[in-house]
């Protein structure tokens, strides 16, 4: 989790216990909840802003906050396929289920599922949505997303990358990489404690 970057970075949470790692087995599953619940007390909010309510994630990056903290956001992104179908094989928050399951709901059966073509519909554009910070985003607005990402963010790193994208954080902004920053905290296999790229042939040539 890029979390365990963030918070361990030196200063940002003085609080926070130096081998304490931001992960299922510490925090849960919904292990961004608990770790954003620690952060008001743990962290200080010059240096990292703690968004609350820690269950508000994935927020969209609405203009006030973009605004606020242009030039100071930093992130690591997926391939946008990949992400997708991350949530399509999902069979614990089923976000093929239709209506929507909420998370805190025990039973975890859906009344439906949704074929591919819903699916695509549903989540494209995740990544431009957020960072536009409108939810009925489109392709028009791209351009403004990459634009954000341009002047609004200190850091993008990606996914597929991640070990060089920790490294090259730790080179621009300081302190020393540790091991907890390379671990997959979430991982598609959980025999192997590692995730794999899926086949996107199940996409027949759609590409977000």
């Amino acid at each position: 989790s890029f979390y365990n970057t963030l918070v361990h970075l030196p200063g940002n949470c003085p609080g926070w216990p130096e081998n304490l790692s931001v992960d299922n087995e510490i925090f849960s599953k919904r292990f961004e909840t608990g770790a954003r619940s620690k952060c008001p007390e743990w962290c200080d909010q010059a240096l990292l802003h703690c968004d609350w309510p820690p269950t508000a994630t994935h927020q969209l990056l609405e203009i006030e906050t973009y605004q606020t903290y242009k030039g100071h956001f930093v992130g690591n992104f997926r391939q946008p396929e990949q992400r997708l179908l991350s949530s399509w094989y999902d069979h614990v928050d089923v976000f093929r289920a239709v209506p929507v399951i909420p998370a805190c709901q025990q039973n975890r059966t859906p009344q439906r599922l949704m074929d591919m073509d819903e699916f695509q519909e549903r989540y494209q554009g995740s990544a431009t949505r957020q960072l536009v910070g409108n939810k009925n985003a489109t392709k028009a607005d791209v351009p403004t997303a990459l634009e954000r990402l341009k002047e609004g963010f200190a850091f993008v790193g990606l996914q597929e990358e991640w070990s060089l994208s920790i490294c090259l954080f730790h080179v621009k902004f300081g302190g020393p990489c540790r091991s907890l920053e390379f671990l997959d905290t979430r991982p598609d296999n959980r025999k192997t404690k590692l995730t794999s790229s899926y086949d996107a042939a199940i996409l027949n040539g759609w590409v977000d």
